[in-house]
Formats: C-alpha cells, structure tokens, sequence
C-alpha cells in the first residue's frame, strides 16, 4: 500500500480535518499532489481570498455600523497590528 492511502501515512492523521473522513482525506491529498504548480498556486490564492472575505464579513455582521473605511482600518489592525493600522488610518485621512 502506498504511504499517501489511508492508514499508512502519519501526516495524513496528523493534519486531518475534523470534518473530513481519513479517506476523503487521502484522495484530497493525491489529487494535490498530483496537481502542477499553477493549479496549487491558483487553490492557495482562491483559499486566501476566501479566508479574507470571510474574515471581512465577520467584520461587517459584528459592527454594523461603521464604515467601510473604519473596518478596513479595524481589520488591518486585527491580522497585521497597530502599526500598519496606524498607517492605513493615516492614509485614508490624508486621501480625504
């Protein structure tokens, strides 16, 4: 048997989803593995996006009430720090 089916592979156990079947799993894995590097760099740039318009919209449900520029502000500082918040805030009020 392979190291990548099921069972036989640590790696497989170790990140396996929660929600996902150790099979499901493993066939996910092999078609990864069997894609070309544009196709994974095109599945991770599609992750992030949706990570980021996730996280985004979490914003918008939690503060209904501020604008878009304040959640833009308020998101940079939550994944990058004050810093780059300060910065982006600086940025906006300059443009006005």
């Amino acid at each position: 048997m392979p190291s990548h089916e099921v069972g036989h592979d640590w790696k497989v156990h170790k990140a396996l989803p929660p929600d996902t079947s150790a099979a499901a799993f493993a066939v996910q894995m092999r078609l990864l593995r069997q894609s070309g590097p544009r196709a994974r760099l095109e599945r991770a740039l599609n992750l992030s996006r949706f990570a980021i318009d996730a996280s985004r919209q979490a914003l918008r449900r939690r503060f209904p009430d501020e604008s878009a520029e304040q959640l833009a502000v308020r998101w940079v500082r939550q994944h990058y720090g004050e810093a780059l918040a300060a910065g982006v805030r600086k940025a906006l009020a300059d443009r006005a």
